[in-house]
């Protein structure tokens, strides 16, 4: 596409020099040269429009591919951590992270896959300080959320938001836990309420 444009500019330059005007006049075009300067004219915008289009086209490009690296720079590690702290090796196997156990006391998990969680004083705590230990950590941002929620505390919306901001990035990366992709569509579906 930028070859394009390049072409067409050229054309343009190549309308606009008098020797060619010549050269075309003698293939026996009855062009005036008010006519030869519209087509150079018409010429020179359709290749610096389409040489702009194809840069601004490759700056976003270029941008997407910068956000993907710093989403997997900065959120590769995380977005393998369930919402015990966890690591997912894949296919169900789990090993423990860094932060493995950070809430146990707090949230539990049934042997239907329900998980409940303790909203009292003592699990707000351990959730807000999770959120400034591990601010790349979105089940605290999500459990926050939804305990403040309960709580109707407004501020439960600025969580949502936050953990819905760092899902957005973890759901991206390939080998991600599961557990990342609900909470994104509860947090979304909290929000829309």
């Amino acid at each position: 596409m930028y070859l394009i444009g390049v072409i067409l500019v050229g054309l343009s330059a190549f309308f606009s020099i008098s020797l060619s005007r010549n050269f075309i006049k003698g293939l026996g075009c009855r062009l005036s040269d008010r006519v030869l300067d519209v087509i150079s004219i018409i010429f020179l915008c359709a290749g610096l429009s389409i040489t702009t289009i194809n840069h601004l086209y490759d700056q976003r490009e270029k941008n997407k591919l910068k956000e993907q690296v710093s989403a997997l720079r900065d959120y590769a590690e995380v977005a393998r951590w369930d919402f015990r702290g966890d690591r997912s090796l894949g296919g169900g196997a789990k090993v423990p992270s860094p932060i493995a156990g950070w809430a146990e006391a707090y949230i539990v998990e049934h042997g239907d896959d329900r998980v409940v969680w303790k909203c009292n004083p003592h699990a707000l705590e351990c959730y807000r300080r999770m959120t400034i230990k591990h601010p790349r950590y979105p089940f605290a941002y999500y459990f926050l959320a939804k305990c403040l929620r309960e709580l109707r505390e407004d501020a439960w919306r600025d969580y949502a938001e936050e953990g819905i901001c760092i899902l957005e990035k973890t759901t991206k990366i390939p080998g991600h836990d599961p557990g990342h992709d609900d909470a994104l569509r509860e947090l979304r579906a909290l929000l829309e309420k």
